[in-house]
């Protein structure tokens, strides 16, 4: 049986959500343990705040056509760019004075700022125009195109 879209959007608030709680918990452990929080707390957020976006993108309606196979991907690797920039972010350690800076700020700083902050703020309401292109709000499904 095929899964569908927000099958996988709910699935990807559980385990993000499993996963901030199991971080936050982590912090309470050895600071070993505690390390490996920051890690999952990294991976995490993404992952849940992805999942509730694509619940509201990924309906039904929007579904139709074009959208239906790219849009699914677009959310996938919109997690894994998160993820990947959170986990950078948090793995880089505090910043140093001699370290490289973008912009006048600390690359890290920079790549939450711009990475993980204006990509998206980009990427989102472009995705989001485009799944509902199709749809018009009306109650017969036969939506404006």
């Amino acid at each position: 049986m095929a899964t569908r879209p927000r099958d996988v959007a709910r699935w990807a608030v559980v385990l993000g959500t499993v996963g901030v709680a199991l971080a936050y918990g982590a912090a309470f452990a050895p600071p070993r343990v505690a390390r490996g929080g920051e890690i999952l707390m990294a991976l995490s957020t993404p992952t849940l705040l992805v999942g509730v976006l694509g619940l509201g993108a990924l309906d039904a309606r929007a579904m139709r056509g074009r959208p239906r196979r790219v849009l699914p991907w677009a959310f996938v690797a919109l997690v894994l760019w998160l993820a990947l920039g959170f986990a950078l972010a948090v793995a880089s350690g505090a910043p140093r004075a001699t370290d490289a800076r973008i912009a006048g700020l600390p690359w890290a700083a920079a790549l939450v700022l711009y990475g993980l902050g204006a990509v998206p703020a980009v990427l989102l309401p472009l995705l989001y125009a485009w799944a509902h292109t199709t749809t018009d709000g009306s109650e017969d499904g036969a939506g404006a195109s």
